[in-house]
């Protein structure tokens, strides 16, 4: 788990070199995402528009995770519509949720809830 990120970072800075700037862009779409307030405003939107909603964290995302329910807990940062069924800790780094074996059943469960 912290091998796979870790291994991931180093080949990001590889890539990058030299380059500040790069660095600084990956940085911060990397690191500390749920920080930032964009994810609780979409999640909150999102549940005013959709009666099903589901958001799907790897196994490397524990923490961000953990920061989010605990917003949550703190000061309702998810909203009055969330429900504990919108999100799910799936055993897969998180570069892997874009694997369809993954997110497929996902997707099923929530088209089932929908009929």
């Amino acid at each position: 788990m912290v091998g796979d990120s870790m291994s991931y970072l180093l080949r990001a800075f590889a890539k990058f070199q030299t380059d500040v700037q790069a660095l600084q862009t990956f940085a911060s779409t990397y690191i500390d995402v749920l920080e930032q307030d964009r994810f609780f405003e979409q999640f909150r939107a999102t549940v005013r528009n959709s009666e099903h909603l589901r958001c799907l964290f790897g196994s490397d995302d524990t923490a961000e995770l953990d920061n989010a329910l605990d917003r949550h807990i703190r000061a309702n940062e998810l909203g009055d519509g969330y429900s504990e069924e919108m999100i799910a800790h799936v055993e897969v780094i998180h570069r892997n949720l874009k694997n369809p074996t993954i997110v497929l059943p996902q997707i099923e469960e929530i088209v089932a809830l929908c009929r």
